[in-house]
Order: C-alpha cells, then sequence, then structure tokens
C-alpha cells in the first residue's frame, strides 16, 4: 500500500510543481508474466506499470515538461523493450541480475530498470551512456522516498526558465541519507 501512497504523493508534488508531465501520463496496465519470456515480474514493476503506462503522444510537450525526475520520463513497455534491444539481454549481468525491465527513459539512452533474476528482485540500476550499470536503489519504495525527499528539500527544483533542474550535492546528500 505504502508504494500507491507515495505514487500518488509524487503525483501532487509533480502537479504543485506546474509539470505538465502529470497530465501527459496514461492510465496503468497490468503486466502479464505469463507472457514474459523473463519469467515473472517483479511486483514494483507490476505496482509501477499499474501506476502509468508511459506518456501520451504530444506533439508539444518538450522532454523537460514530460520529466518526472530531471532527464527522465516514464516510459511505456514497448518504449521499455527499445531500450533492452539497444543495451544488450545481458547488461544487467554485472549486478547480479539476468532480467531488466526498464521503466524511465532519457532522450540519450540513460534509463532506470527494474532487475532480477530467477532468485529474486536486484533493484533498481542506473543504466547510463558510458558508465557501468549500478543497483542504485535497493526498491521502487527507495527511490521513491529519495524522489520525494528531493523534491521536498529543494534538490529538484523548477528553475527561472520554467525547466527542471537539480543541485546535485544536496541530491547526493539525500541520496546518502536515504541509502543509510
Amino acid at each position: 500500500m505504502m508504494l500507491q501512497e507515495n505514487l500518488a504523493r509524487l503525483k501532487e508534488v509533480l502537479r504543485s510543481a506546474g509539470r505538465p508531465v502529470v497530465d501527459a501520463l496514461l492510465p496503468g496496465i497490468e503486466i502479464d508474466s505469463s507472457r514474459s519470456t523473463r519469467g515473472p515480474f517483479p511486483d514494483d514493476a507490476r505496482v509501477w506499470f499499474a501506476w502509468t503506462s508511459g506518456l501520451r503522444e504530444s506533439p508539444v510537450l518538450t522532454v523537460d515538461e514530460s520529466s518526472l525526475i530531471p532527464g527522465y520520463y516514464p516510459i511505456s513497455l514497448e518504449e521499455s523493450r527499445g531500450y533492452v534491444e539497444a543495451w544488450g539481454a545481458n547488461a544487467a549481468h554485472d549486478v547480479g541480475g539476468e532480467h531488466y525491465l526498464p521503466f524511465l527513459g532519457a532522450p540519450n539512452g540513460d534509463n532506470y530498470a527494474f532487475v532480477w533474476s530467477p532468485d529474486g528482485y536486484t533493484g533498481i540500476a542506473g543504466f547510463l551512456v558510458g558508465e557501468s550499470v549500478e543497483i542504485e536503489f535497493t526498491s521502487l519504495e527507495q527511490m521513491l522516498s529519495y524522489v520525494l525527499e528531493c523534491y521536498a528539500e529543494g534538490a529538484f527544483y523548477v528553475d527561472s526558465a520554467g525547466l527542471l533542474s537539480m543541485n546535485a550535492d544536496l541530491c547526493d546528500a539525500i541520496l546518502e541519507q536515504i541509502q543509510d
């Protein structure tokens, strides 16, 4: 229940910040593991995609206006497959995962993805172009706690030009606090 509450809180935070992404979120969908060749999806992935299945196509929304966090926007299952094809099926092996499912993407190919193996859920990894894949959060709950705290503390903010920005030092301090 806490996950759904924090996703609802995130939506309210974004709405309060005047972020257009709120109105562009598509309704959630049920993801069916029986149709997956990757085994059962982690519960976090089910909860996320039940919350939103990506964004409505809009010729007027910029990447910034589509972002939930600076530079990253929710992607659909279909878009997720494109990221997996670009990164390769084995991209999560270095972080102990056999499978991964991107859910937040960036125009340059960076993404955040749920990572799992037959032994269980590994966490959420950051797939950053030119960098090693790393588990950044142990769960969606931990990631949402971080994101909500970043908005609450002003680490994520709308700048004078109306763009979603971040204070990297403050983000790092919040991440350290969340991970302790």
